[in-house]
């Protein structure tokens, strides 16, 4: 398994009581958290999986989920209106950075990628289920331990993991559980302050992101600019090469230059 079932006793939490479900291998935690959760699963649910054979990423792009890395599901309840269900997100990639960075000074690329050194080391993929049972599912992946070169091509030339970078594989049980005391704290601001501010500044002094030249790859076309804030609904604020001031709710961000 690639935790233990007891990995969280003892553990102090202040909002969530996770309920474990535990795979050497499935085809997608998210899929499993879904169908848990229309059995009767609420928030708390954690699905973790050594391996993914359908792992999926954001718009149904695949996520390469090799033994050693860390999959895991979240199940979580929507926080002031069901307009919130995107900020979980961000705010579980906030964790993740959080639980990370004793080990790597990883930062968030906007709005999903968790990055070392302008590579990928990990990402978020979060999905409302809709009014019922008002739940969201965060799925989280990390690269962990193994090397980035089992990865298929394309993927392996922009990503990197844990082992490439440390020489040395880490305790998954001790990254779970930090991630899970992260998500648990960030829940815990965000109801004790009755909005995701809290969220949205961890996730500005997290970031590499703002204050970058960028490309925004959208559905309705691509957007160049200087990336300058998320507002408060987690959108991305950018300043264009000719001046405008657009708001981004979706896309895929390039990372083109430095800070400027």
């Amino acid at each position: 398994m690639p935790i233990d079932s007891s990995v969280l006793s003892g553990t102090k939490l202040r909002v969530l009581r996770p309920q474990l479900v535990i795979s050497d291998v499935t085809g997608s935690t998210n899929e499993d958290a879904k169908v848990l959760v229309t059995r009767g699963s609420s928030e708390g649910l954690i699905v973790v999986a050594g391996a993914q054979t359908h792992g999926r990423g954001r718009l149904d792009r695949i996520w390469s989920s090799p033994p050693g890395g860390l999959y895991m599901s979240i199940a979580l309840r929507p926080r002031l209106g069901i307009r919130n269900a995107p900020l979980l997100g961000l705010m579980c990639g906030c964790a993740v950075v959080k639980a990370l960075r004793s080990r790597l000074d990883v930062l968030l690329k906007w709005p999903n990628d968790i990055m070392y050194q302008e590579k990928k080391i990990g990402g978020i993929l979060s999905e409302y289920l809709g009014e019922v049972p008002n739940l969201a599912i965060v799925g989280i992946g990390i690269n962990a331990n193994f090397r980035s070169d089992v990865l298929p091509g394309p993927i392996r030339e922009c990503s990197t993991a844990i082992l490439d970078e440390l020489g040395t594989e880490i305790s998954l049980n001790q990254l779970f559980r930090e991630i899970v005391q992260q998500v648990d704290e960030l829940l815990w601001k965000v109801d004790r302050a009755r909005c995701f501010e809290p969220v949205i500044e961890e996730w500005r002094g997290l970031n590499c992101t703002l204050g970058r030249r960028i490309r925004v790859n959208t559905s309705e076309g691509v957007i160049e600019g200087v990336a300058r804030d998320i507002g408060s609904d987690g959108s991305l604020r950018v300043t264009t090469d000719d001046g405008k001031r657009v708001t981004v709710t979706e896309g895929d961000v390039v990372l083109l230059r430095e800070m400027v």
